[in-house]
C-alpha cells in the first residue's frame, strides 16, 4: 500500500479511470490517500500526486557511526548498534 499526498488543498479525492472502470480514492484529513494498487499509485503520481515519505523523509544529512557504520541524523549520539559514542 502506498501512500499520496494530493496536489493541493483543494483536492479531496480523486476518480481513476482505469481499465475496468473508474475507481474513487478519498484523501484523508492529513491530505493524504491511501492507493493499495501499484499501477494506480503511478498513475496518479504521473498526474501529479507526490509519494509521502517517512519520518526522515526531509533530507536531513546523515552521521555515520564510527564503529559499524550505522547512520544517524543525529552528529553527536551513542550507536544504538554497537555502542560507540559518536561526535
Amino acid at each position: 500500500m502506498e501512500r499520496l499526498l494530493v496536489p493541493n488543498d483543494g483536492v479531496k479525492g480523486v476518480d481513476l479511470t482505469t481499465e475496468r472502470g473508474t475507481i474513487k480514492y478519498n484523501a484523508d484529513a492529513s491530505g493524504a490517500i491511501l492507493v493499495d494498487n501499484p499501477k494506480h499509485a503511478r498513475q496518479m503520481v504521473a498526474e501529479g500526486f507526490t509519494r509521502a515519505t517517512g519520518v526522515f523523509g526531509f533530507g536531513a544529512n546523515g552521521s555515520p557511526c564510527t564503529g559499524c557504520g550505522f547512520n544517524s541524523v543525529f552528529t553527536k549520539y551513542t550507536c544504538p548498534k554497537c555502542g560507540v559514542e559518536n561526535g
